[in-house]
């Protein structure tokens, strides 16, 4: 992966890293009612295709979204984060990179939830 240094003006969406509490997750795949709050950042999230996904050969073909954020120690695939008005998109996190192990940025592949309305 060709590393380059983040710049503020990329990062221009509000996330929540959220940690979906264990036990109130049910069959259907609903969103947690209580999601404990880890952290609120700011991100750069893009679209990606199953195409250019699988084509890049870091994400698997049901990633859908690219997310880089600043560094932050402790984030894992058991989190999501959170974005949109009112918070209602969801991103499960499914794999962590720290290009070039810099610490400076994190490079998130994520694949969105949709959740039925309550």
């Amino acid at each position: 992966m060709l590393w380059k240094p983040l710049e503020a003006g990329e990062l221009d969406k509000r996330v929540r890293l959220i940690l979906p509490v264990k036990g109130t997750k049910t069959s259907f795949g609903e969103l947690p009612t209580t999601p404990k709050v880890i952290a609120e950042v700011w991100a750069s999230i893009e679209d990606i295709s199953g195409g250019e996904a699988f084509f890049a050969g870091q994400a698997s073909p049901e990633d859908t979204h690219l997310v880089k954020i600043r560094f932050l120690k402790g984030v894992s695939p058991k989190q999501w984060f959170l974005y949109g008005p009112g918070w209602k998109r969801v991103l499960e996190i499914k794999s962590v990179n720290d290009p070039m192990q810099r610490h400076e940025q994190l490079v998130i592949f994520c694949q969105e939830k949709v959740f039925p309305a309550a």
